[in-house]
């Protein structure tokens, strides 16, 4: 057994610069700063050797040969279940057909960790229940967290946001990649039956990746409230300027968007899927929907009901406290000491 001050890991993302504004990208930074509030020493260099545990956050050819290396010379591997060939349909426009080659790619690779972090329990059963090689694998649930202390409305950066971009209030917004996973085209529809709001999409559209026919339409014909970012500098800033989070998304692991807007304190509209009924609570902290009529019925509400608005927002900032990023370093260390029998 090593001894706790002894204790060093290895925070593995091939080639980082490619998962830029993602949210694979976001959760090593988040890893980062979580490891740093509980005062464990890391390195994001495979090859300083000095470590115990490989923690892997990318899943390509590359990190599996990272991963054998360091099985070879007996360290401890963790894998960070960040995707799954469900949240792979439905993104780029080649998506679907590869889908296949996604599941059985990640049923080997996710196969050669000592131990699977899920950043919900709706992930881990899914690995479960649907990998034939991670039925009986040891797997943790631990959310992807949020910077609390950096996460917080700022009037200056969101008047500017505002101007910037010539918004006018109230704002409807979302935030991520453009692509049709993300529920993008019925936020469009939807802008079409609230003329009385701006809808915001805050995030970039890489057309020769996410082209599809129905999404090229909406845009199209998208109405004057509705507006498509693209990169967004201040991305604090967007946040702050909104006034109800909405995210209409298909499939998602966690998404690490959900928890910046419940740290801001905005009121939330998710879909009714399976993994946001595993952290959050239709009615306390969010509202949920399943159909366009249901996502129209509770914009229209929390425009007209403050005292709402104001339950759904203190509520989804206490839910963000919950997942607070030295939390989740506690948890982090439980798991690494855990791993290596300490």
């Amino acid at each position: 057994m090593i001894k706790k001050s002894k204790l060093k890991v290895c925070l593995y993302l091939q080639n980082p610069r490619l998962y830029r504004g993602s949210g694979i990208g976001q959760a090593l930074k988040h890893q980062q700063k979580a490891l740093e509030l509980n005062s464990i020493d890391y390195t994001l260099d495979p090859h300083d050797g000095d470590y115990q545990v490989l923690h892997v956050n990318s899943q390509t050819p590359g990190s599996l040969l990272t991963i054998i290396k360091n099985k070879k010379i007996q360290k401890k591997i963790i894998i960070h279940a960040h995707a799954t060939s469900e949240d792979f349909k439905k993104t780029f426009f080649f998506s679907n057909w590869v889908s296949p080659i996604i599941h059985w790619w990640f049923n080997i690779f996710y196969s050669y960790a000592d131990l699977i972090i899920c950043p919900t329990t709706y992930t881990r059963d899914l690995l479960k229940n649907n990998y034939s090689r991670l039925k009986n694998k040891k797997m943790v649930v631990i959310s992807n967290g949020v910077d609390i202390e950096k996460w917080k409305p700022n009037k200056i950066r969101a008047d500017k946001f505002i101007e910037d971009y010539k918004i006018k209030k109230p704002m409807i917004f979302s935030v991520g990649f453009a692509f049709p996973r993300k529920g993008i085209i019925d936020f469009i529809k939807i802008a079409k039956n609230i003329s009385g709001a701006h809808f915001v999409w805050i995030g970039r559209y890489l057309k020769g990746l996410f082209r599809n026919k129905n999404l090229g339409r909406e845009f199209k014909n998208s109405p004057k409230n509705f507006l498509l970012t693209g990169y967004v500098e201040d991305i604090m800033g967007a946040y702050s300027a909104g006034d109800i989070f909405f995210f209409p998304s298909y499939e998602e692991n966690e998404g690490i968007v959900v928890l910046e807007a419940a740290a801001m304190g905005k009121p939330i509209i998710v879909r009714d899927i399976p993994v946001f009924r595993s952290y959050l609570k239709n009615k306390e902290n969010c509202l949920m929907g399943k159909t366009n009529d249901d996502f129209v019925a509770h914009i229209n509400t929390l425009l007209s009901n403050q005292k709402l608005r104001e339950k759904l927002s203190k509520n989804a900032r206490r839910l963000a406290e919950s997942k607070s990023l030295k939390l989740i370093g506690k948890n982090l260390k439980e798991v690494y000491l855990d791993i290596l029998g300490n």
